[in-house]
Formats: C-alpha cells, structure tokens, sequence
C-alpha cells in the first residue's frame, strides 16, 4: 500500500505575520517573486516558517528564514494558495450589519469547534476561553478577520462518530 503525504501547507497574506516581517532580510532571487507567508510554528514543528515565492519558471519553492531554499509539492502549493485567496476574498466582501456580522461569526466559530471543548478552542486559536465564549454567543470580536485566518490555519475535522462507522 502506498504512503501518501497528506499535510497542508499554511500560507498567509504578506504582511500578516509579525514575526516575519522583523526577520525580512534575504531578498528574493533575481527574478523571482515572494507571494505569500509560510508560518506553520506549532503545526508541523516550523518546518515551513519563511516565503512561498514565486521563481521565473512558475514553481513554488519555500524561502526560509536565513536564505535557504527547499523545493515544494507543487499540487500542494497552489491548492494553498488558492484556499488563502478565497479567505481573503471573503473578507474583502461588504461588510454586514453589525449583528449580523456577529452571528455570522458565532456560527462560523461553532462549525469550526465541532468537537473540540471550548478551553481547547481558545487554547487553539490563542483566545480566553471568556473571549471565546462570547464570540459564539453573538457578542463579537474586533479581529474577524484575523480570527477567521486563525480557524482556517487549524482547520479542526469533527470526530467521527460511531454512527459514520455503521
């Protein structure tokens, strides 16, 4: 039976990570092109911690902090950096009326928790367990944007139940 390699590359928009932008300085070889973050600290022990860049002849290599170029799964690079700007072309739709916005939000922070107990969701995506609880119950968030990214970077699956299993 064959091994297949099944792990996800995280990417985010440039500019996104803190981190990152501090250590910025290796430019990109003559003629290629940075086009997204690769920050996946604590997803894959920060193998991909760098720059998904571009080169001239279309494929995608991952940059890392400190110069050092590693070749990329191309299927997976373009799958990431299409899942990125589909997030990111949902944020950039009109905004809706607060409350809506807000229960938007509750819902989408309720399917991504599935399973998961709500002092594991906080820890997850970095909240209180307080901050969580109210964004689930309508009260909002001043990042949606950014907690959105933090779910779709985790991307939590349900458990299977013993249901599925019949």
């Amino acid at each position: 039976m064959a091994s297949h390699n099944r792990a996800i590359l995280y990417v985010q928009p440039l500019g996104t990570s803190q981190r990152l932008a501090v250590t910025m300085q290796t430019p990109a070889p003559a003629g290629a092109e940075i086009v997204a973050e690769m920050d996946d600290t604590g997803k894959l022990n920060g193998r991909y911690y760098g720059w998904m860049v571009r080169m001239p002849t279309g494929t995608y290599v991952h940059m890392r902090v400190g110069g050092g170029i590693v070749s990329l799964d191309q299927r997976k690079a373009q799958a990431a950096l299409d899942r990125a700007e589909k997030i990111e072309a949902k944020a950039q739709e009109p905004a809706e009326d607060g409350k809506a916005q807000w229960a938007q939000l509750a819902r989408d922070v309720a399917k991504w928790r599935g399973y998961l107990t709500t002092d594991e969701a906080a820890k997850t995506l970095g909240l209180s367990t307080r901050t969580l609880e109210g964004i689930e119950q309508g009260r909002g968030f001043r990042y949606p944007r950014l907690l959105r990214l933090a779910m779709y970077g985790t991307a939590q699956q349900p458990a299977p139940t013993q249901d599925d299993d019949a």
